[in-house]
């Protein structure tokens, strides 16, 4: 078993680290293609990928059911299907179109040090809409981070404009409200299938928002283009996709949370290094700010025993060592983000 926890670690860095070089593959495909068409392309090789997984899974576990744990992979319900179809707007032409158009007008390392605010803003989120409460700690990381997006909103360098930076923030604020009905939806879908029927349907909704505004999404593009295109639909999304999933198998999710932080320190670091971004005073300040917020919201806990969990939904076992007389722990924003590990917004 220790084995298999050091290979689900290693899924799980190994996971963040492809999700750290979004941002750089993202401004090669931008290069020559639009914002838009460079969503079209992500998702489309994506989805390509992981239906296919999905269709598979769904197999094994239906003739195995009893041996495997966890939801056999259904298609939408009925009754469901306006939130899927909320969520696949609010995932792909809504939250990576804005994040995209404001990669065009920002450098990839401005970028990827904003996408750090995502995991105080996601608690923010949970007490405005699901009544949660938010610890001294929890207040701390929002005020640290939002000073640190001040900062380097306020002081643009080389690369970087206003518009720029403030469309990655809003494509963050997208991404807390598609996690909200994500998690709805996880209560009765597994997280594989909520994945990839959002991916395919908010493919189907982008197209005819791509050809009103600028006709068919162009195929061109050079080798690099296309290879960063591959890195972006495989690697940032399919393949990190199944590496954090199976990962979250053998490894506690407040742990896992941890290494999300990875992200912008990798983004950044190939932003300066390959694309030469220039290292501004803003940039440095506002940055440090902005992961010093993510890792106090999503630092482990001592007082909560974290249990490897099952994709989507996290580590079990939240009430053990309490009677039915007591009842359930307090419900904190914190806590639930320990528990509940959420789609990566990148």
């Amino acid at each position: 078993m220790r084995d298999y926890r050091r290979l689900g670690l290693a899924a799980v860095i190994t996971a963040c680290i492809f999700w750290g070089g979004s941002f750089y593959f993202g401004k090669i495909a931008l290069r020559e293609l639009t914002a838009m068409e460079v969503v079209w392309w992500r998702f489309i090789l994506a989805t390509t990928v992981l239906a296919p997984v999905l269709a598979m899974v769904a197999h094994r576990r239906r003739a195995r059911s009893a041996a495997l744990p966890g939801r056999i992979p259904n298609p939408p319900r009925y009754r469901d299907f306006s939130l899927f179809l909320l969520n696949a707007l609010l995932m792909v032409p809504v939250q990576f179109v804005l994040q995209f158009e404001g990669l065009a007008r920002t450098s990839a390392s401005s970028a990827s040090l904003l996408v750090g605010v995502f995991a105080p803003l996601m608690a923010l989120g949970g007490v405005l809409v699901a009544r949660e409460r938010l610890s001294l700690s929890g207040w701390m990381a929002i005020f640290v981070s939002s000073v640190g997006v001040g900062v380097m909103v306020g002081l643009p360098g080389e690369g970087r404009t206003l518009l720029g930076d403030l469309m990655v923030v809003g494509s963050l604020v997208c991404a807390v409200g598609m996690v909200l009905v994500t998690q709805r939806l996880l209560r009765r879908y597994d997280a594989l299938s909520v994945t990839v029927w959002s991916m395919g349907m908010g493919v189907v909704l982008l197209l005819p928002w791509i050809y009103f505004v600028q006709g068919w999404p162009s195929a061109s593009g050079g080798i690099w283009t296309w290879s960063a295109l591959f890195g972006l639909g495989f690697g940032c999304t399919a393949v990190a996709f199944t590496l954090w999933n199976w990962g979250l198998h053998y490894v506690p999710a407040s742990h896992a949370g941890v290494f999300v932080n990875l992200e912008p320190l990798i983004g950044t670091v190939l932003g300066v290094v390959l694309l030469h971004d220039a290292l501004t005073g803003g940039l440095v300040v506002g940055g440090s700010l902005i992961l010093a917020g993510a890792m106090i919201i999503t630092w482990p806990r001592s007082s909560q025993q974290a249990r490897p969990g099952v994709p989507g939904h996290g580590p079990r076992g939240g009430y053990r060592g309490r009677t039915r007389h007591q009842g359930p722990p307090p419900r904190t924003a914190e806590a639930v983000h320990e528990r509940e590990p959420v789609p990566d917004p990148n």
